[in-house]
């Protein structure tokens, strides 16, 4: 079980359901209770995480839910995926001297949020490049808040976005496009001395980098980019 746990990255109860389906293939909540002695209302929390991070998947047999892994193929492909999005942001790491940076690890929507509230409790414009469409797919409503939050304190931004994608705006923002293929593989959003990385894997990964000297790097590769983008 705790190869699990350390592979998925999941907590005690998430580890020990994960296992238990493992084991039994496929398992109704009552099933799930018996074995694990876990309370129904936990179950039914855990599941749903489980779920929502591609690990866990549900058919309906005579009105009774029967949950069951995700097949190993997909779960593979899953891990390969944020192995290889890891890699496409670890040289954003080399300028790092790490006795004056600070860098923290978020996982989930939460962790978009605590960037929200940052940007928003700083007042300072923030300057974002890469598909942040992705923000509105994955918390829509808590993008709109804190889109409406920005712009009741007069806050400003600048975006580059790719072409064809659809984003939201504010009053005091400025917004260029690229294509594709010139954005970086995965959005990014300075404000202040912090540098944020985002990793729209299942969960999403936020990286909180606090270093002036990186996020003066990353500014100069945003204004060279600024240049080149068209006003949309």
């Amino acid at each position: 079980m705790d190869d699990i746990k350390h592979i998925f990255q999941l907590d005690d109860k998430e580890s020990k359901i994960f296992s238990t389906l493992i084991r039994y293939k496929r398992s109704s909540v009552n099933t799930l209770m018996k074995k694990t002695q876990i309370e129904r209302r936990t179950i039914y929390d855990v599941l749903e995480r489980l779920i929502q991070k591609g690990y866990v998947r549900f058919v309906v047999e005579n009105a009774v839910r029967m949950y069951t892994p995700t097949d190993k193929k997909v779960l593979l492909e899953s891990l390969t995926k944020k192995v290889e999005d890891f890699k496409a942001v670890m040289p954003m790491f080399d300028s790092i001297e790490n006795d004056d940076a600070h860098v923290e690890l978020f996982k989930g929507v939460e962790g978009i949020r605590m960037v929200f509230n940052e940007i928003v409790a700083s007042k300072d414009v923030h300057y974002a490049f890469g598909d942040v469409s992705k923000f509105v797919e994955k918390t829509g409503f808590d993008t709109q808040k804190f889109l409406l939050r920005l712009e009741r304190f007069g806050a400003r931004e600048k975006i580059i976005y790719p072409v064809g994608k659809k984003i939201l705006r504010i009053k005091n923002g400025e917004y260029k496009v690229l294509s594709l293929d010139l954005v970086p593989p995965t959005p990014v959003i300075i404000c202040g001395d912090v540098t944020f990385l985002f990793m729209f894997s299942d969960p999403v990964l936020v990286i909180r980098i606090d270093n002036k000297e990186m996020t003066s790097s990353y500014k100069k590769y945003f204004d060279t980019y600024w240049k080149m983008a068209k006003k949309k």
